[in-house]
């Protein structure tokens, strides 16, 4: 049977999510930690490949209580985790609710298989109990200690038989929760409760009780950093080192995708689509790709070719990944490596939001045609700024918000591009251009992985 994926990967933690072999998922996870919050601000991470072991720090190891272990989103086996709707869940350590103190990033991929209420991480009904919830309708909620906070989102934010990324957000800075779903935010809510440290048992994919209040569905990959990290930073977050596609055609947009990906046929191969510009690896052309696929190694992916251009003579394979090289596959041996290297034409791009009722700027670096989501700041950005800059600036930027600074500037590192981010209080007055911020880097865009790299 001719399987059809869906691969709209919205995450930004720069971390990975698919190994470069079928038993490498491992290895490859353990490459994920390299960019703006690296393990060191993960609290908690349970990436679901094959054990419950938390990867961060923190050792909040897990035991399963009648979850079965099923394919995750990218059709490799055991790699996710599927609840029953009734009584399976994952018990977390006791020592687990220390993480939830402050602000903090929760994301996870979710995968529902009808409508019904799905807790995926609570303690309710312990004192001081949290919940975070797919409620009726397809909302998502925070219930936030014991109903001092009850956040739900508009209707419709999820769907059913579908792979999201959602991202809950508690903000102590802003007094705000915010929810996302594929890197958007859908609501935000302000006040941010009362500070509390709450008590468990908690679990992922279910609360105290069984019944219909359990997750009927799967869940992977959960995360929770102790920072406030941009939901666009997630969208990055959730492919690093990546995967493989035959590519066959791009299209313009996501109905056309979705049609061309249904009408492709060739036996034992699945078939997807893709958002060109959300991978680091590819052209940055703002198309959807239609391949065959995924694969889990490039040897994988060589053999596939060769076979698939006996029907489709036009196609070839591609590295999908957050690496600034782009590889393509003509066939078995015939591999070609084209890095995005900076040069007189890579600058930044600010694009300006209020959409959400306050202003933000999302900021992109650009090199030539290609663009690349970087970092997402409050108030209204502009060019310039940020002197002194570290050497060997090819572009900078600052933002202004309630008496404070944001400056992001790009520059080449011996590795590829380092992006820095810096700040600066203004003690009084207009914003001058004349108070130099505190530089430190911020995240590397690579050309490969550490243990690649010539």
């Amino acid at each position: 049977m001719k399987k059809t994926f869906q691969l709209l990967i919205i995450a930004g933690l720069f971390m990975a999510n698919l190994a470069c072999s079928s038993s490498g998922k491992e290895n490859q996870k353990d490459n994920e930690a390299s960019g703006p919050a690296a393990t060191e601000d993960l609290v908690a991470w349970y990436p679901f490949d094959g054990d419950l072991e938390d990867r961060s720090q923190s050792n909040f190891h897990a035991e399963n209580v009648n979850a079965v272990w099923t394919s995750d989103r990218f059709n490799m086996e055991n790699m996710a985790l599927e609840f029953n709707g009734s009584s399976s869940g994952i018990l977390l350590d006791e020592r687990f609710p220390e993480v939830l103190t402050g602000s903090f990033t929760l994301t996870m991929w979710v995968y529902f298989e009808d409508d019904s209420r799905a807790v995926l991480l609570g303690s309710y009904n312990a004192a001081n109990n949290v919940n975070f919830e797919k409620h009726t309708n397809n909302r998502l909620r925070i219930f936030w200690n014991n109903g001092e906070k009850d956040f739900f989102t508009p209707d419709n934010v999820m769907s059913t038989n579908k792979w999201h990324l959602v991202t809950f957000i508690r903000d102590k800075e802003q007094d705000m929760f915010s929810i996302g779903v594929d890197g958007k935010e859908v609501a935000k809510m302000i006040g941010s409760g009362t500070d509390i440290a709450p008590t468990g048992p908690f679990y992922i994919g279910r609360d105290s009780r069984e019944g219909s209040t359990v997750t009927y569905g799967k869940i992977d990959d959960v995360r929770i950093s102790n920072k406030v990290l941009s939901l666009e930073e997630y969208k990055q977050a959730s492919v690093n080192q990546g995967f493989y596609i035959v590519n066959i055609t791009a299209v313009k947009t996501e109905n056309e995708a979705k049609t061309q990906s249904a009408a492709l046929e060739y036996e034992d191969f699945a078939t997807g689509y893709l958002w060109i510009p959300d991978f680091l690896s590819l052209s940055g052309a703002e198309f959807y790709s239609v391949y065959f696929g995924p694969f889990s190694s490039q040897h994988e992916c060589e053999l596939a070719v060769e076979e698939i251009r006996n029907k489709y003579p036009d196609s070839y394979g591609l590295q999908v990944s957050q690496y600034l090289t782009r590889v393509q596959i003509n066939g078995v041996g015939k591999i070609k490596e084209t890095r995005y290297t900076p040069g007189p034409e890579t600058g930044l791009k600010i694009v300006h939001d209020e959409s959400m009722g306050h202003m933000k700027s999302k900021i992109y670096l650009t090199i030539g045609n290609k663009q690349v989501f970087i970092a997402e700041v409050f108030g209204f950005a502009e060019m310039g700024g940020g002197d002194p800059l570290p050497e060997g600036t090819l572009a900078s930027c600052r933002s202004m918000y309630t008496g404070a600074g944001t400056f992001i500037c790009v520059a080449p590192s011996e590795n590829g591009i380092m992006v820095y981010k810096g700040w600066s209080e203004e003690p009084s007055g207009e914003y001058d251009g004349n108070i130099g911020p505190n530089w430190e880097e911020f995240k590397e865009l690579l050309y490969s992985p550490p243990d690649e790299e010539q």
